[in-house]
């Protein structure tokens, strides 16, 4: 091969390895969880309650009701669940503490 036919070769090799990109692209981090709102936490407890596994439940519906007291939904379903279950004296003292 003659030597000027090597230089559009190497014109091309030249220019395509310009057009490569060379800095590196870092990862993104993955995008953060959704904060989880009473209302969130409440409807998770309600789930539950209704497929009664009322443990879970309980400790779902006391979160969202600590997380603002004047929530009624977790507190209404924390005294029905109560008095389902026979559970007098803890019903009344969440009727009590949270709705008095």
């Amino acid at each position: 091969m003659k030597r000027d036919a090597l230089v559009p070769l190497i014109v091309v090799g030249v220019f395509m390895l310009a057009s490569c990109s060379s800095t590196v692209e870092t990862p993104k981090p993955p995008p953060a969880p959704p904060v989880a709102t009473k209302e969130m936490i409440f409807e998770q407890g309600h789930r539950l309650y209704a497929d009664q596994q009322f443990d879970s439940a309980a400790v779902l519906l006391k979160k969202s009701a600590a997380m603002d007291p004047a929530y009624r939904a977790p507190l209404t379903d924390l005294a029905e669940m109560y008095y389902t279950l026979g559970l007098r004296q803890e019903q009344e003292k969440t009727r009590r503490r949270y709705l008095n």
